[in-house]
C-alpha cells in the first residue's frame, strides 16, 4: 500500500502527494506537486480529531510573518485548508536538515550557525518564541546565492512574547512542550519559555551537529519518567547557569 493510499488523500486543494518526508506526534509530511503548474513543495496533514491541533495556528502565524523581517528564515505558505479528515498546510519546500550536515567542514558549520543566529536574534526582536529547535527543524534553504543560508520550521509551539512592544501575560504551564534532548532545562522543569530557552537549545543543537562529543543525555535508559528527570539533572549540573 502507498504512502498516499493509506490515507485515501491522492491531492489537498491544488496540490497532488507524492512522497512521505516524514512523521511524528504532530502528523505527517509530504512531498507535493501542483497539478497545474508542476510547482513542487511540501504538505503537512493532521488528523482533524487531534486533541492537540497545530496547522492552523502555524498557518496563521506563517501568513503573519510573510509580512515581517522574519520572512527570510521561514517557509512561504503556499496552501491551507481541510480535505477529508484531515487539515493542510502546503509550505515552500526547504533543503536538508541539520541532521545531515554532520559530515560539513567546521569552516562551513559555524557559517550555518551564524546564519541561525540571526535568524533567532530576528525572531526574538519581533516577539516570537521558536520553543522547539533542534536539527530536524532547521532546514538549509534553497534556491539562493548563499548555500549556508537557513529556514527555521515546525512554527506549531512558537509563541508571542511580546505583541506591539507589550509584554504577553505568563500562562501557568503544567506540561512540558518541545523535544527532550535540546529542550533547556528551565522548560523541563515548567518554567515559562524565554528567549533564553531557544538559546540553550541552539547550543545542544549545535553540538550535535558539531559532533563535538554526543549529548550526555541522549542515550539514557530507564522509562519515559526517569530519563526525564536524569535528562534535567544532567542539564543542570553540566550547562551553565
Amino acid at each position: 500500500m502507498s504512502s498516499t493510499q493509506q490515507f485515501s488523500l491522492p491531492e489537498v486543494g491544488s496540490f497532488q502527494l507524492e512522497k512521505l518526508l516524514g512523521h511524528g506526534s504532530f502528523g505527517q509530511v509530504y512531498l507535493c506537486r501542483h497539478k497545474r503548474t508542476g510547482h513542487i513543495a511540501c504538505v503537512k496533514l493532521e488528523n482533524r480529531n487531534t486533541t492537540s491541533p497545530q496547522v492552523d495556528y502555524e498557518y496563521r502565524l506563517y501568513d503573519a510573518l510573510a509580512k515581517s523581517p522574519v520572512q527570510p528564515y521561514v517557509p512561504r505558505p503556499l496552501d491551507h485548508g481541510v480535505e477529508g479528515d484531515y487539515r493542510f498546510l502546503v509550505l515552500e519546500l526547504g533543503g536538508p536538515d541539520l541532521s545531515h550536515a554532520y559530515n560539513f567542514s567546521m569552516l562551513r558549520k559555524l557559517r550555518i550557525f551564524r546564519h541561525i543566529l540571526t535568524a533567532l536574534e530576528v525572531f526574538h526582536d519581533g516577539g516570537l518564541l521558536h520553543r522547539d529547535l533542534k536539527p530536524k527543524n532547521i532546514l538549509l534553504k534553497p534556491g539562493t546565492k548563499d548555500p549556508d543560508a537557513i529556514l527555521l520550521i515546525d512554527l506549531g509551539l512558537a509563541k508571542r512574547f511580546r505583541i506591539l512592544g507589550k509584554p504577553v501575560p505568563n500562562e501557568r504551564k503544567d506540561k512540558f512542550v518541545g523535544t527532550s534532548r535540546y529542550a533547556s532545562p528551565y522548560v523541563q522543569m515548567y518554567t515559562q519559555s524565554a528567549r533564553r530557552d531557544d538559546m540553550y537549545s541552539l547550543v545542544y543543537t549545535m553540538v550535535n551537529v558539531f559532533n563535538i562529543h554526543p549529548l550526555p543525555w541522549q542515550d539514557l535508559s530507564g522509562d519515559k519518567d526517569e530519563r526525564a528527570d536524569r535528562t534535567v539533572h544532567l542539564k543542570r549540573r553540566l550547562t551553565p547557569q
